[in-house]
């Protein structure tokens, strides 16, 4: 098995994304069905409604980034970089997003911002 092998399952994973931003695979989004796909610039968020769980039927909102990252490994593809993150408000998604870009994956950033202006 060659090294480049393992990347495949990856590339999968974000083209599930890059399927939900571009209109398609709405019923099947991992999280639950799609209601909407919101776009500003680089920042995309997905609005789905919760189909697990205790918190089945509740609307989220899941941010992702329009990135170039990992180019070396996608044939210098440039794809929806998932942000592994659901907000309960299309604000506070997008306040998690900005932090994800310029902060990184565990910044708390987000979190003392919405506290900040009275987010959830």
């Amino acid at each position: 098995m060659k090294l480049v092998d393992w990347f495949i399952p990856m590339k999968k994973r974000n083209s599930d994304v890059e399927d939900v931003m571009e209109g398609n695979g709405w019923e099947h989004y991992f999280w639950g069905k799609v209601e909407e796909v919101h776009r500003i610039g680089d920042y995309g968020v997905i609005q789905y409604v919760c189909n697990h769980g205790k918190e089945d039927g509740n609307v989220y909102f899941h941010p992702v980034l329009w990135t170039g990252q990992y180019k070396e490994h996608h044939g210098n593809q440039w794809y929806w970089e998932d942000t592994n993150m659901s907000y309960p408000s299309l604000e506070s998604a997008l306040v998690g997003v900005i932090a994800y870009k310029y902060d990184g994956l565990n910044s708390q950033a987000a979190s003392y911002f919405c506290k900040m202006i009275g987010l959830k």
